[in-house]
């Protein structure tokens, strides 16, 4: 029954294929945009992330030869540098080369910068991995494929509050990812579990930020370090120089330190960074919620393909960018015409009824994903390096918490 069913869906796409190469006979060469964080905080998951999409239309383009279509899509590539203003500027070179449909971006910020452009000229955007609540915005052109940080910070509150603590530092990236993600946590914790947080953003931009380590320790021993504990919001290069401070301080290493869904990426531990800060992660007990595709036949071919061609296991959010690739293919090639308006209708129903590595992509009124559990992590040593450990389970349905060992 399921292999009549697989069969039928691939008919179908073979069918839209040959429809479509009617339309594009005299260009087979269809521009897809993606927008990489080569460079900026983000650019540690911009190898896994160019990797992945390169490694999805690998597939796509077999599938289109089997179905003996001439159409292939052409790979249009700018790095958002993690900023606004890197990824508008990159936007505009993707819509210059005729770009409708774009994959990524990588991070809320960036998202933030093209939202308004894409909006403007209908450039269907799907990002893998933004998940700011500010972009949670109702008929405009960016879709996102996974859940906001309304569920992150609920997750880490029913986490936290489990734990015993009452006062938390949210020592925050000051950009609209971090501040949403602090404003997120902050409202469930104090609302629904009597807690107070203690917003303290930093600017991102910095080359270091020792300054605003040692203004952490002092605000941590002037709440008390007994009940109070610090989640720290950041991306790689601010977190690994944050942590690198805070691991020498006398008053950071005795509380305990929370981590938004980025210190439990790959980027964040050996080979990818330096051994004494894993260590000092794993000696604090950092802990938080990811939300982590289901495991599936799906997700394991991929994971299984990544590794056989580029020797190590993909990060998490290139199982969102192999998603976001094949929805984008897929809506080009059931549209029948190229342009973002026809895309962004067509996504809307391809996306409901697509399963792919990072699960069901169904979306909500928002375009955002309406599906995502969190798995609970903790930096932890392994087998003789530092590494994420699944220690429970946060449920986006229920709000149950389930930790393994309790």
């Amino acid at each position: 029954m399921r292999v009549h069913s697989r069969v039928s869906f691939w008919t179908v796409v073979v069918m839209l294929v040959l429809t479509v190469s009617m339309v594009a006979s005299a260009q087979t060469r269809i521009p897809i945009g993606v927008l990489v964080p080569f460079t900026g905080a983000g650019a540690a998951e911009g190898p896994f992330l160019r990797n992945t999409v390169e490694l999805a239309f690998e597939e796509i383009h077999e599938m289109l030869a089997a179905g003996g279509s001439d159409i292939r899509f052409q790979l249009v590539v700018e790095d958002t540098a993690t900023t606004p203003e890197g990824a508008l500027a990159a936007i505009e070179s993707l819509a210059a080369a005729g770009v409708q449909v774009v994959i990524g971006p990588y991070s809320s910020a960036a998202s933030s910068g093209v939202r308004g452009f894409a909006d403007a000229n209908k450039i269907l955007v799907i990002s893998p991995s933004a998940t700011s609540p500010a972009l949670a915005i109702p008929n405009d052109y960016l879709f996102r494929l996974i859940v906001p940080d309304t569920l992150q910070g609920a997750a880490v509150s029913a986490l936290i509050n489990r734990e015993g603590y009452n006062r938390v530092v949210v020592f925050h990236r000051g950009d609209s990812y971090g501040a949403g993600m602090a404003n997120a946590f902050k409202a469930v914790f104090e609302e629904q579990y009597g807690g107070t947080a203690f917003l303290l953003p930093y600017d991102p931009d910095l080359p270091d930020f020792a300054a605003e380590v040692q203004n952490l320790a002092q605000t941590v021993r002037r709440l008390g370090i007994n009940n109070t504990a610090v989640l720290l919001v950041g991306f790689q290069p601010d977190g690994l120089n944050i942590l690198g401070h805070a691991r020498l301080d006398p008053t950071l290493t005795r509380v305990k330190w929370y981590g938004s869904k980025d210190a439990f990426s790959p980027v964040m531990y050996p080979p990818h960074a330096p051994e004494e800060i894993s260590a000092f992660m794993a000696s604090v007990n950092m802990t938080g919620a990811f939300p982590t595709p289901p495991q599936s036949p799906m997700r394991a071919i991929f994971e299984a393909k990544y590794r056989e061609r580029y020797g190590e296991t993909p990060s998490p959010w290139a199982l969102y960018m192999y998603d976001a690739a094949w929805i984008a293919a897929l809506s080009v090639l059931s549209a029948g015409e190229y342009n973002g308006e026809a895309l962004r209708e067509v996504a809307r129903v391809i996306a409901a009824r697509y399963i792919g590595a990072s699960g069901h992509k169904m979306l909500d009124e928002n375009d955002d994903a309406a599906i995502g559990d969190y798995e609970i992590m903790q930096a932890q040593a392994v087998d003789g390096t530092y590494a994420p450990v699944v220690i429970g389970m946060w449920s986006s349905g229920t709000g149950e918490l389930t930790l393994y060992n309790d």
